[in-house]
């Protein structure tokens, strides 16, 4: 631990039905040097998902789903980009995650102002890279939209109620909770960790990632987790009684998709993926296994079915590989093998690692295009960006910088080569958003209309398009506009109508004037035709008409009658 920078661990080993190993070792915090026990909370990150996938199981057990159904049966408002995939996306896809949509992890990462509910209908406006089936991709949300299948035909106020009551009481598991809130309240919680640039232990907050539950929100203990490793380890019983169906737990552990690549060591056969198991041999040994990680925490929970042995290892450490390498350091000394010593074998590894990273970070700037300079002023790029799943970026410039914020996610960005800019995270946790790319784009009138951003590198970037100003669709200030203009040799009108306004030129119809990005309006059905008003405080003298040929200018008429106000 001392070797890997590690702070605290707390371990549990389960042989047959008995526990026959647990202990807290190091720090659960480093400033106080508050020891680990075997009751201290960890985050267990991805290592929840069993959870989802195991209250699947026993509503699959009563009858009220199966694996197998097309989810849109259970959820109508589920949409996947590709109409096919609707139709054909099962929980078996989800949880085994072969639906063909990658991770699009930013989309949910540190917000926390959206339900489980809001989720069926996001994915209409996701791109996926694979078609369904075909490829392992893992994907967070369609563990929490599996979670939510889970809470809608149970009947349960929430998914964590329905986990709550049908998993972790019978479970005797009294200190598991899934909120951040409950884990920084608690007394006996581990501090979440992490390595700084320099590779020094640094403190950090923990991620509230409360609302994305079913995919990782669990936090737990040691002793907590090893009633869990005893259920999978015993056909689904517990002290006596049967928790699950044998054969569901079963399916639960058995193969659906390789996970693709090919073993590095010799130790090691190809790996598939479960519904929430990673199933794979080690040293000739079936193993199901499956890692956790998430701001501070890294878990993993081990067990060889055949060999009636298995681990459950926490620690507070952002990242580290050393629950893995323990874990089969274990299994060797428990399964009788020649030791590997796999921590000690991984370390020299990761010094080579090390210095390679640094020598490459050191070049960096090399991969700029020297002697370039942003398109507009700096002032132009601010603005509120947004993209209809991923939701807002906000854009602010001042002093000829710009920043950016994004769920609350704040980032400096400096200037990198012509429309791209470079993220320099303000907060330490953030530092996973450390160099990602910004890039804008100018339409075809010489705005700043979009910006992009390489968020899932599985698909194109994810585009964000500049949003018009929310004062352009409120009634109050809209009301100045509404009059009689003359243009050329006729009287046009501007209406107000509910929260947007319309043109009337006789002869041509009337048209919606949708608000622009720049403070103008766009012809409804001639996007290449603005309207832009001429304002002198409160006063409209008139606006101009600006057509690809040129620019007409209307002069506002003097009012003689009530302005056109219609109510929608």
């Amino acid at each position: 631990m001392q070797a890997w920078r590690v702070p605290g661990a707390a371990i549990a080993i389960v042989k047959g039905d008995d526990i026959v190993f647990l202990k807290g070792i190091g720090h659960a915090d480093t400033a106080s040097r508050r020891p680990v026990d075997p009751d201290t909370l960890f985050a267990a990150g991805s290592t929840t998902k069993a959870f989802t996938s195991f209250g699947v199981g026993l509503l699959a057990d009563q009858g009220k789903l199966t694996f197998d159904t097309p989810v849109v049966e259970y959820l109508p408002r589920f949409q996947m980009a590709d109409h096919k995939a609707t139709e054909l996306v099962t929980l078996r896809d989800m949880l085994s995650h072969r639906t063909g949509l990658p991770r699009h992890d930013a989309l949910w990462y540190n917000k926390n102002d959206f339900a489980l509910s809001d989720l069926p209908p996001l994915f209409a406006n996701l791109e996926s890279s694979a078609p369904i089936r075909a490829e392992w991709q893992y994907n967070n949300l369609m563990y929490m939209t599996a979670g939510y299948v889970a809470q809608v035909k149970s009947g349960a106020a929430s998914w964590e109620t329905f986990t709550r009551d049908r998993i972790l009481t019978p479970l005797g598991m009294t200190r598991t909770n899934f909120s951040v809130e409950r884990m920084d309240n608690d007394r006996n919680a581990a501090l979440a960790y992490k390595l700084d640039e320099a590779r020094n232990i640094v403190n950090i907050p923990r991620r509230n990632i409360d609302a994305v539950g079913p995919a990782g929100s669990i936090n737990t203990s040691a002793r907590d987790m090893a009633q869990w490793l005893l259920v999978h380890m015993n056909g689904g019983k517990y002290r006596g009684r049967q928790i699950i169906n044998p054969a569901t737990l079963s399916d639960l552990h058995s193969p659906l998709i390789p996970v693709g690549g090919r073993p590095e060591f010799k130790e090691f056969s190809n790996a598939f993926y479960g519904m929430a198991w990673m199933i794979d041999n080690y040293r000739g040994h079936r193993r199901i296994q499956h890692g956790g990680n998430i701001d501070g925490f890294t878990a993993r929970v081990t067990f060889f079915p055949d060999a009636g042995i298995g681990t459950v290892i926490f620690m507070n450490m952002q990242g580290t590989p050393l629950p893995a390498h323990l874990s089969l350091d274990i299994a060797d000394r428990q399964l009788g093998l020649e030791p590997v010593n796999w921590a000690r074998k991984m370390l020299a590894r990761r010094n080579v690692t090390e210095a390679a990273t640094d020598t490459a970070k050191a070049r960096k700037d090399e991969l700029k295009v020297a002697g370039t300079r942003p398109a507009h002023a700096i002032a132009s790029y601010a603005g509120r960006y947004v993209h209809p799943s991923y939701g807002p970026v906000t854009v602010t410039g001042s002093n000829g910088t710009l920043a950016a914020t994004y769920n609350g996610m704040a980032v400096d960005l400096g200037h990198w080569h012509y429309e791209v800019f470079n993220a320099d995270p303000r907060l330490e946790q953030d530092k996973g958003f450390e160099n990602l790319k910004f890039q804008f784009d100018t339409d075809l009138k010489g705005r700043v209309a979009a910006v992009k951003v390489e968020l899932e590198s599985a698909v194109e970037p994810i585009v964000f398009r500049r949003e018009a100003e929310a004062r352009l669709s409120d009634p109050a200030y809209l009301r100045r506009f509404v009059g009689q203009y003359q243009y050329l040799d006729r009287t046009v009108t501007v209406e107000l109508v509910g929260d947007h306004l319309v043109l009337d030129i006789p002869g041509q119809g009337r048209q919606n004037l949708d608000a622009d990005i720049d403070g103008s309006f766009t012809l409804e059905n001639a996007s290449s035709v603005s309207v832009v008003f001429n304002e002198s405080g409160n006063r409209v003298s008139g606006f101009a008409l600006r057509q690809p040929g040129g620019i007409f200018e209307v002069k506002r008429l003097p009012e003689t009658t009530s302005p056109p106000v219609i109510e929608q």
